[in-house]
């Protein structure tokens, strides 16, 4: 498995040109915690896999930037959160993303859901394309799209999030419904890191896969 923490120090958020002759565009990164799952019976993002959890390979694989977390607070010691809570908790995806829109201030941000180990690996991938329609959502070969791994233009989902009102439990279909999406179509080779993990049976799949060692969920 190839090796990919590493420890970025806080920053404001990434500018980069978003295609030639454009003006640079603010970046910043949202991950939706989801809470105690009731599928998987605990905390996903205290999940320990390849001897971190996923909440510090998410957090340790992004670059610089604004961060904010919908779900529970901690202290972390290399970078500066925000943190914010859906309401009601447990409210759903788009209810958390709403919440975290609230103290977004880029022009674009990054969605990433806990369950999905190697996340931050798509997000070089997304950074450098050019964000030109509501969002930019991955997808694998059969066009299954993974809306929880995807960058979109801030202002796109705000508006999408009015349209839809009362947002408590709402799928995300239901929002993507609301945006001008495309869908970029990733390699195989990448298609296998758009993997999330909702119940036991999928982490030790996952496992499996990757070779890797049960080991104990860290509790908070």
């Amino acid at each position: 498995m190839p090796k990919y923490l590493h420890t970025y120090p806080a920053g404001p958020s990434i500018e980069f040109d978003a295609a030639q002759n454009q003006p640079a565009m603010t970046t910043s990164f949202m991950i939706l915690t989801g809470g105690r799952s009731s599928r998987f019976g605990s905390d996903k993002s205290q999940i320990v896999f390849a001897g971190h959890t996923l909440m510090d390979r998410t957090l340790e694989s992004l670059p610089a930037g604004e961060v904010v977390i919908v779900g529970p607070s901690f202290k972390h010691g290399t970078r500066s959160i925000a943190f914010t809570q859906e309401d009601p908790k447990g409210g759903g995806p788009v209810a958390a993303i709403a919440a975290g829109l609230e103290k977004i201030t880029s022009d674009l941000v990054v969605i990433l859901a806990i369950d999905m180990p190697y996340a931050g690996e798509i997000v070089p991938l997304l950074l450098s394309r050019s964000v030109d329609r509501d969002a930019l959502i991955p997808a694998d070969s059969a066009g299954r799209v993974q809306p929880l791994c995807a960058i979109y233009q801030t202002s796109a989902l705000r508006r999408a999030i009015i349209e839809i009102g009362d947002v408590s439990n709402k799928s995300m279909n239901l929002l993507l419904g609301e945006l001008d999406s495309e869908t970029l179509i990733v390699d195989p080779t990448v298609t296998s890191k758009l993997v999330d993990i909702d119940t036991q049976a999928d982490l030790e799949k996952v496992l499996e896969t990757y070779n890797l060692k049960r080991e104990e969920t860290e509790e908070e």
